[in-house]
């Protein structure tokens, strides 16, 4: 569902011209009598004022005012003007009057109107449209200092017009009126266009160039609206753009923010500095962005024009539009606004004083240090960052011990910190009760990765804290530190709700390896998150108490793959031995153990079988190889496999197919027969269902020749692999040796390769000869190969 509503522009192009030819066809309507039914506009006395003073024709004042009309017909909204060569865009608001003349297009000065003249009208007009969802949730899902997604439809209608000044009539041309309805604005009004072009078919050339210079300002101007420049003049970007920003709809303020922003003049700056009040947030946000951009290399520069705007965005109530405002001015270094910046790093929002540090470090003054160095203990994180990276920038040392730790947790360089040792401990221990959550956090990870016994106890206090991110890093450092004082309050943690916390205070409990830990850390193996258990299966394989065997063995069935191998590797520590066949074939499936299953025989095969039905793709294909490759001893699992054999997915087809035929036992002849009955057509699945036949010794000439003649299809290099993997007898090579006598040398070519794999030491002489004649290359490489290969057989 969209929510519309229409957009001012209407523009009316009339351009003078001839049309009596039209004029004789079309139905003739006394303009008085047209005008009486309409509705007159509120403000038509200065509409009708802007008209002739345009004009430069006093004389026919009377007869506008008599005249001049606004007809609101659904979308149509419109104003009789006689301003020959020129496009005017009369906003639907009655408050736009006053600036109408700002709209004016076309270098050409006024000429009079003559009785007998006639008036070419054309006029559009657009809408913008957007899903109800984008208008209750844009600022949510697009982040606010975002352009907000806009879609733009567009309604239009066009119809041509002729006003005879003499007679005083309006001349209606009802077959050249035209309706779109599209978001695809340019294509829409040329297709429009074209339409009115068919209709006029025959008409002066002149009507046909003023249809065409109508389409190309309708699409230019569309394109300004919408906040493009649209191949249009700066001049007439910005007279546009004025217009929009007085606009009831704050989409198109926004648009005309934007658009005046690039192009505005030095009289603009007043005017753009009142958008900074704009009751929706969007315009000055839209504004002050592109302000910026312009600073930025991506659009137009100023000067100290600018500069009054500057001050005015600086104390905006939209933090956001001050932070934005503090990189513009970093950015454009204009003379008198350091002073700006400097009043910036005080700012009462984190991110303005950040983009103040930035600013400053792109100044490059030196003299700005002083301002910077107390932003090092800044409350925000980032801000204190942004002023440690604009000091290194402006060639700034720390004097002492102290500034240096503190400078060194504004960068978040944990790993220089730790470097400096044990002189930095008592400035860690001090900033752990930092107002910034950044600098505690990086003192917390420090006194972690160093070691530092005389920092448990407070670490422990902070597990009990409100800041998730603080508790978390010392749940980490206790067990880098792995003092088991910190055992107790760990696992305490295990309880809490935050899954991060739970997951961390596991981890620490594994590095510490206490076994008070093992009941708490089994009760943590049935957490609903995937990391928790995870770290809790970690930690009792680190700890290596094998009263846990039995709760990491249920593990074995995890949904998670990795929590499966880290269950397996935790038994194998345990030194776990199940009797259970199925527990034994889990543990080394999670462990990746192949040859384990395999060396189980017969046993594995009930497991695997059941394996068979599970969700998990992988796992069935996996539990089928294995089952290929037990070999004989799988018998038991036939029919299971044959029912694979009408799975959707092709891969658990082949997989099917190919343990069958490693199995061996022809009872599965007849399901592979009706699977591949069921084919349509030669694929993957079908080519590996006759290997398994062939290996059977089920009709085993007529699913060779099949093999064979797959080579020649889209599916050649699959049947040259499957071949490849047969053992045939003497007389069977044949068959496959004829292909080298194909016209076709890929043909050839893959039979050579086979021959390599699957011939005799009397092959090899059939290759020879047909060495001698061959004259592709890359038959005669494959042919070489093929000897050689036949030849290390010997």
């Amino acid at each position: 569902m969209n929510t519309r509503k229409v957009l001012t522009p209407i523009l009316i192009l009339p351009i003078f011209i001839s049309l009596y030819p039209l004029a004789q066809a079309a139905q003739t309507i006394p303009l008085d009598k047209a005008i009486n039914e309409e509705k007159t506009s509120a403000k038509k006395s200065s509409l009708v004022e802007h008209a002739l003073h345009l004009n430069g024709v006093a004389a026919w004042k009377t007869f506008v005012e008599k005249n001049a009309a606004t007809k609101t017909e659904g979308n149509w909204h419109g104003l009789v003007s006689f301003v020959p060569e020129r496009v005017i865009v009369i906003p639907k608001t009655p408050d736009f009057a006053c600036s109408a003349q700002q709209m004016i297009i076309g270098s050409p000065r006024p000429t009079p109107v003559t009785p007998g003249q006639k008036v070419v009208l054309v006029t559009y007009s657009f809408t913008y449209g957007e899903p109800l969802w984008r208008v209750a949730f844009g600022s949510f899902l697009f982040g606010s200092p975002q352009r907000p997604p806009v879609h733009f439809n567009l309604e239009i209608e066009i119809r041509v017009q002729t006003l005879d000044m003499g007679k005083g009539t309006l001349v209606d041309f009802p077959s050249l009126s035209a309706k779109g309805n599209t978001s695809k604005r340019d294509g829409a009004v040329k297709g429009l266009f074209k339409g009115l072009s068919k209709d006029l078919a025959g008409a002066k050339p002149a009507l046909l160039d003023v249809i065409k210079e109508a389409e190309m300002m309708i699409i230019q101007i569309g394109q300004v609206i919408d906040g493009e420049k649209g191949g249009i003049k700066d001049d007439l970007c910005r007279r546009i753009a004025l217009s929009q920003i007085r606009e009831p709809d704050w989409k198109m303020r926004q648009r005309g923010a934007e658009a005046l922003s690039r192009v505005m003049e030095k009289e603009d700056v007043k005017v753009i500095s009142d958008l900074l009040d704009d009751k929706n947030s969007w315009v000055s946000r839209a504004l002050v962005r592109e302000v910026n951009r312009g600073f930025s290399g991506k659009g137009r520069k100023w000067g100290s024009e600018i500069v009054p705007f500057f001050r005015s965005a600086m104390v905006s109530e939209d933090s956001w539009v001050r932070a934005e405002i503090t990189k513009a001015i970093g950015k454009a270094r204009i003379e008198g606004t350091r002073s700006l910046i400097l009043v910036a790093t005080k700012d009462k929002s984190g991110p303005v004083r950040r983009a103040a540090a930035s600013a400053l470090g792109q100044l490059g003054e030196k003299d700005d240090i002083e301002a910077l160095v107390p932003m090092l203990d800044d409350t925000d994180g980032q801000a204190a960052k942004a002023a440690a990276e604009a000091l290194k920038r402006l060639g700034w040392k720390p004097p002492d011990i102290k500034m240096k730790v503190t400078y060194l947790l504004a960068s978040d360089k944990e790993d220089d910190i730790v470097a400096l040792g044990e002189p930095a401990v008592p400035f860690l221990m001090e900033s752990l009760q930092h107002a910034s959550e950044n600098t505690v956090v990086t003192a917390i990870r420090s006194l972690g990765m160093m070691r530092e016994k005389k920092a448990v106890d407070k670490l422990i206090n902070n597990l009990v804290g409100t800041n998730t991110r603080v508790r978390v890093s010392s749940a980490e450092a206790l067990g880098n530190i792995g003092d088991r004082r910190a055992t107790v309050p760990l696992m305490a943690c295990l309880k809490e709700r935050t899954s991060s916390l739970r997951t961390a205070a596991a981890k620490a409990l594994g590095k510490i390896k206490d076994a008070k830990a093992v009941d708490a850390l089994i009760d943590v193996l049935q957490d609903k998150d995937k990391g928790a258990r995870l770290a809790a299966v970690e930690a009792l394989g680190a700890i290596g108490d094998v009263r846990a065997a039995g709760a990491v063995a249920k593990l074995l069935k995890d949904p998670n793959r990795k929590v499966k191998e880290e269950a397996a590797k935790a038994l194998v520590v345990f030194n776990w031995q199940p009797d259970d066949p199925e527990a034994k074939v889990n543990a080394f499936m999670a462990a990746g153990n192949e040859k384990g299953i395999i060396g189980m025989g017969e046993r594995a095969v009930r497991p695997l079988t059941a394996m068979l039905a599970d969700d998990s793709l992988q796992k069935r294909l996996d539990a089928i190889g294995m089952l290929g490759k037990i070999g004989s001893d799988a018998k038991g699992a036939i029919i299971p496999i044959c029912g694979c054999l009408n799975a959707k997915d092709e891969k658990e087809v082949i997989a099917a197919a190919e343990a069958l035929a490693k199995i061996g036992d022809s009872a599965a002849s007849p399901y592979i027969r009706k699977a591949l009955l069921a084919r349509s057509e030669v694929d993957r699945a079908s080519i590996w269902m006759h290997f398994a036949l062939v290996c059977l010794n089920t009709e085993r000439v007529e699913h060779i020749d099949a093999l064979v003649k797959a080579l020649s299809s889209e599916r050649g290099s699959e049947a040259a692999q499957v071949l490849g993997k047969i053992e045939f007898k003497d007389e069977e090579l044949g068959t496959i040796a004829n292909n080298l006598s194909s016209p076709d040398p890929e043909l050839r070519r893959r039979t050579a390769e086979i021959m390599g794999k699957v011939g005799t030491h009397d092959s090899a002489d059939h290759l020879w000869m047909r060495l001698s004649q061959e004259k592709d290359e890359s038959v005669r490489k494959a042919l070489r190969k093929a000897i050689r290969s036949l030849s290390e057989k010997q």
